[in-house]
């Protein structure tokens, strides 16, 4: 498929090519994508696999998983987007992160609309490292979910979302024995996400602009397998599959909806793997694509969770979709209650 370039200036004259390839084919109302207003916070730290790290194979995981999300978006449909880099740090992109030089403020968040115009939904993509988010993030996404903005996790920080704002316990970040997939290298090694399109939260056309639900679209963008396959480790293809485990009580229980869980399959077991077993992962153990929700007289919270990176999958266009419908869901707090005087 031939390429078809735009050029976006964001902020500090960041300028971006944009693809038509990860763009999500199944779109809501127009007058919802108009008027809606997304902040998108990224970090650019190094490693996608650290210690083995090399330019030539592995684009920097921020940047790259950024420019996905703005291509699933579409700039020129859903215009108002607004970018910032959440931190910059003293020792450039190597881990440990050195100072803070720099990083995004919850000032900057709030008015990065104007006064008064807060956004809809913030899109928070972490490459890998909670340390390159800066100093305010956990305060801005705690101002988000407070404010009934929605909040969308891509990569590896969903766990601290989940622990942190909504106040789920024990979430595992680094699971045994998938631990971040890595070790799953070998040329017949594989690794997918498995959807579950039954449990999508029911759309309801009165409050929701023709939205199908979180997974649903991306199952049928798949041929309708509710297997979602990540592209071989060789050759550049991915690295890090960043799933998680929750342990839930009662409490934490009907605040989560699981709609995607990750399953690793290791060909030739040897000394470097992490299991004995060659299928890694049953049902609902390693989570990857989790709905957070809050609603009661005076809370209404949401977030969605998608903690992989989605230029790693194979079928870029269901991937793309699933970025899409995250935020398209993680934004419909704005319709549902009178009292937001979203301007």
């Amino acid at each position: 498929m031939g390429k078809v370039y735009r050029f976006i200036l964001f902020g500090f004259f960041l300028v971006l090519p944009i693809s038509v390839f990860s763009q999500a084919p199944v779109r809501v109302d127009a007058s919802f994508e108009d008027s809606l207003r997304i902040v998108i916070l990224w970090n650019n730290v190094e490693g996608l696999c650290e210690g083995t790290y090399t330019p030539l194979v592995f684009p920097l995981a921020g940047t790259d998983t950024r420019d996905f999300v703005i291509r699933s978006v579409d700039t020129s449909r859903i215009r108002h987007v607004r970018i910032f880099q959440s931190a910059t740090f003293s020792g450039g992109l190597r881990y440990p992160a050195g100072s803070a030089v720099s990083a995004t403020t919850l000032s900057q968040v709030r008015n990065a609309f104007g006064p008064g115009k807060y956004p809809h939904v913030i899109v928070h993509i972490n490459a890998g490292h909670t340390a390159f988010d800066g100093p305010e993030m956990k305060t801005i996404l705690s101002w988000a979910v407070e404010n009934r903005i929605g909040v969308v996790e891509i990569g590896d920080d969903g766990a601290t979302l989940a622990e942190s704002v909504f106040g789920i316990k024990n979430v595992d970040n680094f699971p045994l024995p998938m631990e971040d997939a890595i070790w799953l290298d070998k040329p017949g090694d594989s690794l997918k996400i498995h959807l579950h399109p039954e449990r999508d939260p029911v759309a309801e056309p009165s409050q929701y602009p023709h939205l199908k639900g979180l997974v649903t679209n991306a199952y049928n963008l798949n041929s309708r397998s509710k297997d979602l396959v990540f592209k071989p480790f060789e050759n550049g293809g991915r690295c890090q599959g960043d799933a998680d485990i929750y342990i839930t009580d009662a409490q934490s229980k009907n605040k989560l909806i699981f709609l995607g869980y990750e399953q690793g399959y290791s060909a030739d077991i040897d000394s470097t793997d992490k299991t004995s077993d060659k299928i890694v992962g049953i049902d609902d153990q390693f989570n990857v694509i989790v709905l957070l929700q809050e609603k009661s007289a005076d809370i209404v919270r949401s977030g969605v969770i998608l903690s992989f990176q989605p230029q790693f999958l194979v079928n870029e266009i269901a991937a793309g979709q699933l970025v899409y419908d995250a935020i398209i869901y993680s934004a419909l707090t704005r319709l549902n209650y009178n009292n937001i005087n979203y301007k």
